[in-house]
C-alpha cells in the first residue's frame, strides 16, 4: 500500500489490508466494490489502490455508533484520508439496509465490516448478497472473534460458496454463485469417497452405497488422488444406470484430507458423509447417519465401524488400540459424544457449511517415508472446531458399516507405522491448541524423552517373552520417541511452525468435477 495511507487509524492488520488490495487487483476493469463499514478509510484506501478503473462504494454512517472509540462524527476525517482516491471512492452515508434500496450496480466484491452482532451481520449479507455477481468475491471482517458474524456466514454465505472459505487474521473470504435450492427436499446428501490406487475395493464400496434406499436425494462423489482415467471409466461402465448421481473428481494434491476438503467444495448436498474406499455398508446405513441432522444443533455424526478381516487376526493384535484400524464401537445406544470423543474418518458426516467455514480438515496424510513431518490431526482436529462452535456431535450405532482390514495391516511393521502417524498427529494437536508458547517445547521434549527411555527398557525386558508381551511397550516407546523428535524439530524449523499454525489448509487448486 502507498505510504500516505498507512498511518490511518484502523482495527485491521497490515496483512488484512494487503489482502483486500490483492483481492481488488484480481477483479477485472470497471468493477464495482461495495464496502459496508468504512470507519476512517484505511480499508477503503486498500481497496481503491487495488481496483482497476472501477468504483469503491463506501457505506457508513460515520457516527461511530458501534465503535469501541465512542460516538463521534468522522465523515470529514474519512474524506481527508481517502482524498488521494477521490475519483474512485463514492461515499454513501447511511445505514446499509437503507442504502441498498437505491443501489442498482452489480457488485464484483462485497466487503462487510459493519455491525458485528448476528442481527447486523445477517442483515448486511441478506440485503447485499443478491447484488453480488456470480463468481464475485465476498469478504467479512472479524470472523475469528465475532460469533454473530460466523453464524451469519454459515446461514447465508456458505450455501452460495463455490469454493472454500479462506481466512487471514480476522478476514474470511470466498467466491459465490447464486443457486436455486430445491425446497421440496428436507435435505440433500453427498457421500464422499476418497481413493488412491485401490480400484477393486472402491468399486465394491460404491456398489454398496449407490444401492442405498434413503428418503433424501443423494449423490456419490469419488475423489481420486491418482487422477487415473481408468477409475473414471470403470465407474462409468459399471454404474451407467446411476447417471449424474455418481460423480468423479480428480484431486491432484496427494493426501486423504485434500480429497475430503475438495469433496465439501464440490458437494451439492447440505450434509457430506465421508467414508473410505475399503468399506462395505449395509442397507439403511445412509438413512441412519443422516437422521440426527434433523436437529439443527447437530453438526456431526459418527457411525459404528466394525472390522471385516481378510484373514483371521493373530492373538497379539488384541493389544493394538481399535483406532489403529479406524474401528469405533461405543455401544448400541445413540448418544452425544463428548470431547475428546470424535467420529472416525471412514464413517462420519458433517454439515457442509461447517466444513467450508471452519477451515476444512487439517491434513493427516501428506508426505512420505516413515515420518511425515507436515501431518495434522485430520477429522479429530476438525471435530474439535465443531465442538468449539457449540454444535452437538452424535454417535449413531444404527449407522454401522464394515471396514475391511487386509493381511498387510496385521503386522508389527504396520503397527509401528501407525504409531508414528498417531504420534505426529497428537503432537501437532498439543502444540497447536494447548501449548502456550515456544518456550514450553523443551520441557515437552524432556518429558517425552524420559517416557521413551522407560518404555524402551520395559520393551527390552519383555522382548524374550513373545510379541504379545513387548508390543504394548514398543508402541509407547515409538510414540514418545517420535513426539520428542517432532517437538525438537519445531524448535528449529520455522517453516514447520508456520505450517502448524496455518488458519486453513485448503488446496489452491479447485476440483475439476465431471
Amino acid at each position: 500500500m502507498k505510504k500516505k495511507c498507512m498511518p490511518i487509524q484502523t482495527h485491521m492488520t497490515q496483512a488484512e489490508l494487503l489482502l483486500l488490495s490483492d483481492l481488488a487487483k484480481s477483479l477485472g476493469p470497471k468493477s464495482n466494490i461495495v464496502e459496508i463499514g468504512s470507519y476512517l478509510g484505511a480499508s477503503t484506501c486498500a481497496l481503491s489502490e487495488g481496483i482497476k478503473d472501477g468504483k469503491v462504494y463506501a457505506i457508513d454512517t460515520w457516527t461511530n455508533l458501534t465503535m469501541s472509540e465512542g460516538e463521534r462524527d468522522t465523515y470529514s476525517q474519512f474524506l481527508d484520508n481517502t482524498n488521494p482516491y477521490k475519483d474512485i471512492v463514492n461515499p454513501l452515508r447511511g445505514l446499509s439496509h437503507g442504502v441498498v434500496k437505491d443501489f442498482s450496480f452489480p457488485v464484483d466484491l462485497l466487503f462487510v465490516d459493519g455491525d458485528h452482532s448476528y442481527e447486523g451481520a445477517y442483515t448486511d449479507l441478506k440485503d447485499w448478497l443478491p447484488k453480488v455477481k456470480d463468481f464475485g468475491i465476498v469478504v467479512c471482517h472479524d470472523y475469528t472473534w465475532a460469533e454473530g458474524v460466523r453464524r451469519a456466514i454459515r446461514e447465508l454465505l456458505a450455501p452460495l460458496q463455490i469454493d472454500a472459505g479462506r481466512t487471514l487474521d480476522g478476514l474470511y473470504w470466498t467466491q459465490i454463485q447464486h443457486k436455486q435450492q430445491d425446497s421440496k427436499l428436507t435435505a440433500r446428501v453427498s457421500v464422499a469417497i476418497p481413493t488412491y490406487r485401490r480400484l477393486d475395493l472402491l468399486l465394491n464400496a460404491v456398489e454398496s452405497i449407490v444401492r442405498q434406499e434413503c428418503q433424501h436425494e443423494f449423490e456419490v462423489i469419488v475423489l481420486d488422488n491418482d487422477c487415473d482415467d481408468k477409475v473414471k471409466e470403470s465407474l462409468t461402465d459399471r454404474f451407467a444406470e446411476v447417471g449424474s448421481r455418481l460423480r468423479y473428481v480428480p484431486v491432484p494434491d496427494l493426501g486423504l484430507h485434500n480429497g475430503r476438503n475438495q469433496a465439501a467444495i464440490a458437494a451439492k448436498g447440505d450434509i457430506v458423509v465421508f467414508v473410505d474406499d475399503d468399506v462395505i455398508v449395509p442397507s439403511g446405513w445412509l438413512e441412519a447417519i443422516c437422521a440426527p441432522f434433523s436437529d439443527p444443533q447437530v453438526g456431526a455424526v459418527g457411525g459404528k465401524t466394525l472390522p471385516k478381516w481378510d484373514d483371521p487376526p493373530p492373538d497379539w493384535l488384541k493389544q493394538v488400540p481399535d483406532d489403529y484400524f479406524s474401528l469405533l464401537d461405543l455401544g448400541d445406544t445413540p448418544r452425544d459424544m463428548q470431547w475428546p470423543e470424535t467420529p472416525y474418518g471412514c464413517n462420519m458426516a458433517f454439515r457442509r457449511d461447517l466444513v467450508l467455514t471452519l477451515g476444512g480438515f487439517p491434513p493427516d496424510g501428506v508426505g512420505g517415508g516413515w515420518i511425515e513431518w507436515k501431518r495434522g490431526d485430520g477429522e479429530t482436529g476438525f471435530a474439535k472446531r465443531v465442538y468449539d462452535e457449540g454444535y452437538r456431535v452424535v454417535y449413531s450405532p444404527q449407522a454401522w458399516l464394515y471396514h475391511r482390514i487386509p493381511a498387510q495391516r496385521q503386522t508389527v511393521e504396520f503397527v509401528r507405522r501407525r504409531t508414528i502417524k498417531g504420534a505426529i498427529s497428537s503432537a501437532y494437536s498439543e502444540v497447536r491448541y494447548f501449548l502456550p508458547n515456544k518456550l514450553m517445547l523443551p520441557v515437552q521434549v524432556a518429558k517425552h524423552t524420559v517416557k521413551a527411555l522407560l518404555a524402551g527398557l520395559q520393551r527390552l525386558a519383555m522382548s524374550f517373552r513373545g510379541v504379545e508381551h513387548w508390543l504394548q511397550y514398543d508402541i509407547q516407546w515409538t510414540h514418545h520417541l517420535v513426539s520428542a523428535l517432532y517437538k525438537t524439530r519445531l524448535l528449529f524449523d520455522s517453516d514447520l511452525r508456520k505450517w502448524v499454525y496455518k488458519q486453513h489448509y485448503w488446496s489452491d487448486k479447485s476440483p475439476n468435477a465431471n
